[in-house]
């Protein structure tokens, strides 16, 4: 069994426009690709939230500025 496909559920199967399949010389794997068209389906208006409690805590700062040092 080779694991180099994708595999979608068939309610946005439709979205798919392109794939793609082309040998990848440094590892026993092909490199797949898969393109998807979402302006093709609806969206909604969304809902984000950030907890800025979060930014009240020394920890969490600390460490997010530590990630995003080390990126």
């Amino acid at each position: 069994m080779r694991i180099d496909r994708f595999y979608i559920v068939y309610a946005i199967s439709h979205l798919a426009v392109n794939t793609n399949i082309k040998p990848y010389p440094h590892s026993d794997h092909d490199l797949i690709s898969l393109q998807l068209d979402l302006s093709r389906t609806p969206r909604g208006k969304g809902y984000c939230h950030f907890n800025n409690m979060l930014l009240a805590n020394a920890s969490f700062n600390t460490n997010l500025i530590a990630f995003w040092q080390n990126w």
